[in-house]
Formats: structure tokens, sequence, C-alpha cells
């Protein structure tokens, strides 16, 4: 994953093993596991979210095209809530779709 571009590490010496990781971060790491097989999802993009404000600059467009996809969704509120650790069942979720 390292190799192919799809994960990286917190720091220049720390790869973060054990660590939580965001709703916005597993969308990133889902967009380019998609790239790194030559799937880009047709480039269209969902940014409807009550809360795509809050979503960081470098994740926006990954989060908006793995919505628009149907990998992601968000809450009963129509939040994404980006900042939020991702439970292992999202992230179960995102990958059974993906595959």
């Amino acid at each position: 994953a390292v190799a192919l571009g799809i994960v990286n590490g917190v720091s220049e010496d720390i790869f973060g093993k054990g660590m939580s990781i965001t709703r916005q971060d597993m969308a990133v790491m889902s967009m380019r596991a998609l790239n790194a097989v030559n799937r880009d999802g047709g480039g269209k993009t969902d940014t409807s979210f009550a809360d795509n404000d809050k979503i960081a600059e470098y994740a926006a467009e990954s989060v908006g095209r793995m919505s628009a996809m149907g990998v992601i969704n968000g809450y009963d509120d129509n939040s994404f809530r980006p900042y939020n650790n991702a439970t292992r069942g999202e992230a179960a979720k995102i990958i059974c779709k993906l595959i």
C-alpha cells in the first residue's frame, strides 16, 4: 500500500500503526486504492453533506467522489463528520463496496 501511494505515514519516521483513522482520511485512502487499479469512478462528485465546509481541502475531492459512487455516505442528519474516527463497521462496508 505504501509502494502504491495508497497510505502514508504520519511523519517521516512514524507510520502510525495502531492509530485511529478519520472518516475523511479513509475516503482519501479509498480513492487512492481505486486510482492504483486505474478506476476513478467516472470523476463525478457529490458535495451535498451539511458539513462540507468542515472537510479538509486535501480530502474534499475524495469524499465527494466516494459519495457520488455510493461507497461512503453520511449520517441521518446529512452530515459526514469528517474528523470522526472511522469505525470497523464503516471500514468493512467501504472495503466491501470497493471490492
